[in-house]
């Protein structure tokens, strides 16, 4: 009845905190250690507003296969009649934009 759980090791992939250090000498008062998070994912970098906006598109509002689906479709449109003009002026505009701003790209990873 009294069984005592063990006390699970430290994750290798995280570091303790100072704050942890002085309050709380928990084995879990960890913190991420974001620079090494960075590196193990590829650290990439770039300046092209297109990369930037699928990103926070991917990331916080729609999920990846999703938006494949949608560049996929988009690709293989010929000609497309759109029943919404304001909208498709719109989205013209705001494509004309994130063009403009891709021709100095410069990409690292």
């Amino acid at each position: 009845m009294g069984t005592k759980m063990p006390t699970p090791a430290p994750d290798p992939r995280t570091k303790p905190t100072p704050e942890a250090d002085k309050h709380d000498r928990h084995p879990m008062a960890v913190c991420l250690d974001i620079e090494s998070i960075r590196a193990r994912s590829g650290n990439v970098k770039s300046s092209d507003p297109l990369v930037l906006f699928l990103y926070h598109l991917m990331r916080d509002h729609l999920p990846t296969g999703v938006v494949a689906d949608l560049c996929r479709e988009s690709l293989q449109s010929q000609n497309t009649v759109y029943t919404n003009g304001w909208l498709a002026n719109y989205a013209r505009t705001l494509a004309a934009a994130i063009g403009q701003g891709s021709s100095n790209e410069s990409e690292t990873t």
